[in-house]
């Protein structure tokens, strides 16, 4: 069974000669997510994305349109496989977006919570 988390691969074939920003490694995780404006009553309506990769520190995400830097986003990843023996947990993301372009929106974890399968049929 291969792992969801795979390490990108662009990042072994890239010839950066600068040092790196990042603090984390990033993994190429593709799973459907829900997101939505945090703290705003007027754009609250949840929309459906996908993640494109992730670290311990950020996720890049598909956007259809352009999301202004420094906009505050909750994600809501449902994560299928076991997770403390639970078959599926849901990963609650408040991200803060650091760029938005043609390959996605980046965004910097500013917190994230797990929600157990209990407490999503309580949701």
């Amino acid at each position: 069974m291969t792992s969801v988390l795979t390490r990108t691969a662009r990042q072994g074939l890239q010839t950066f000669k600068g040092r790196s920003r990042r603090h984390a490694h990033r993994f190429a995780v593709q799973a459907l997510l829900r997101y939505r404006t945090s703290g705003s009553v007027l754009n609250s309506a949840w929309k459906s994305s996908r993640t494109l990769n992730m670290s311990s520190g950020g996720i890049l995400i598909e956007t259809p349109e352009g999301v202004p830097v420094g906009t505050e986003l909750e994600l809501a990843i449902d994560w299928v496989g076991l997770y403390h023996g639970k078959p599926m947990v849901r990963l609650l993301v408040l991200g803060s977006v650091v760029r938005t372009d043609r390959c996605g929106t980046a965004l910097r974890i500013l917190s994230h919570q797990w929600q157990t399968e209990r407490s999503l049929a309580a949701a």
